[in-house]
């Protein structure tokens, strides 16, 4: 095989890079699930900005791996997490900011008897 420009482009390492976004996602997913168990509605998170991915330009590797974690988190259930995210540049780093809506813990039905409940002890 020759070996050219042409050819190791070819040949980047994307599934290396997929392999990150991956990872980086299982650890934004913790960061959700336990600001989710303290009753938070978004978290921050600071986005690596160093990479270093032979044969890729760092301008692509950010590129790549900013728009893939926002088309993972914005994209709807089931192939995506149907959380809206946003970058934020700053003056020193990157941010993703991944916020959730508000989930009901009640039925129709309990929060109505609820309602009723406080309307009978209201003075």
């Amino acid at each position: 095989m020759s070996v050219n420009r042409t050819a190791l482009s070819k040949r980047a390492p994307v599934a290396s890079m997929q392999r990150y976004v991956r990872e980086l996602v299982l650890q934004i997913d913790s960061v959700v699930s336990h600001a989710h168990e303290e009753l938070a509605k978004n978290v921050v998170y600071t986005l690596p900005v160093n990479f270093d991915f032979a044969g890729i330009s760092l301008k692509d590797a950010q590129i790549y791996i900013y728009s893939e974690l926002l088309r993972i988190y914005n994209t709807p259930e089931p192939e995506g997490k149907g959380l809206s995210a946003n970058i934020r540049y700053t003056d020193t780093n990157i941010q993703l900011i991944v916020t959730w809506p508000a989930v009901s813990i009640m039925t129709e039905q309990d929060r109505e008897t609820r309602k009723r409940l406080i309307s009978r002890f209201t003075i």
